[in-house]
């Protein structure tokens, strides 16, 4: 029971960032009006409830995506900014981090402790 608890806690601490980028994600195709993309955003978290190491791959695949996703709105957002004669700086940042931190998501879950304990988890059955 100890053991469950501890490797839930190492799931916990290595998944809530790429499930945050999930659901920022999920935020960004409802703004953009790409509605059909939203529920598969919200829903893509609960593939960590299958454990198996390929699900982890995946999900890295879909964070890099989805950081390529942030910087072409970046780049578009920029063009049509300074189209406008507006102020890009800020967005141009903000949006960049955002990107970063989708990016950081992925290499989070190439951590060795989460990758054993979903390997682990795949022995046990």
């Amino acid at each position: 029971m100890e053991e469950t608890w501890y490797n839930l806690f190492i799931m916990t601490k290595y998944l809530i960032l790429p499930i945050i980028s999930s659901v920022l994600l999920a935020a960004h195709f409802s703004r953009a009006d790409l509605n059909l993309l939203v529920p598969p955003a919200l829903l893509f978290p609960f593939l960590f409830l299958i454990k198996r190491k390929w699900i982890i791959r995946i999900y890295q695949i879909y964070l890099i995506c989805g950081a390529l996703i942030w910087i072409e709105r970046l780049l578009l957002l920029r063009r049509m900014r300074i189209a406008a004669g507006e102020s890009w700086t800020i967005m141009a940042i903000i949006l960049g981090i955002v990107a970063l931190i989708t990016l950081l998501s992925a290499l989070m879950l190439q951590s060795k402790k989460l990758l054993n304990a979903y390997q682990s988890e795949k022995k046990e059955q």
